[in-house]
């Protein structure tokens, strides 16, 4: 179930990305942070969130799976303080995806103790 969540974070930031995050967001925090490679983390995230869900579906219930899930929200964590610290804002929207990643991450934790 937690996978199908992912799936659709993945989906809203790709609308997001497609919408182009400028137009969406106007806090300057989005602006002043470049992504990787001239692309956006909009388009980067659904990446990390298609491996999430894939470990959330068919992963073991592992240390490796909680590092990658609980990796990626303190890299996500990084970028809103990099982004505060550059703009002195930050970005509502990715306040948004920022807590349903935790959200999400603490349920794994949730659903991976309950399957010992």
């Amino acid at each position: 179930m937690l996978g199908l969540f992912y799936i659709a974070l993945a989906a809203a930031s790709l609308v997001v990305w497609w919408a182009d995050p400028q137009t969406v967001c106007y806090a300057a925090s989005c602006a002043s942070i470049p992504g990787v490679f001239g692309r956006s983390w909009y388009l980067w995230a659904p990446i990390y969130y298609l491996i999430s869900a894939f470990l959330a579906f068919y992963g073991k219930r592992s240390w490796s799976a909680r590092t990658i899930i609980f990796g990626g929200v303190i890299f996500h964590t990084g970028l809103l303080v990099y982004g505060w610290v550059l703009t002195y804002s930050v970005c509502p929207l990715c306040i948004v995806f920022f807590s349903l990643e935790v959200l999400l991450a603490l349920l794994y934790m949730v659903v991976a103790s309950r399957e010992k």
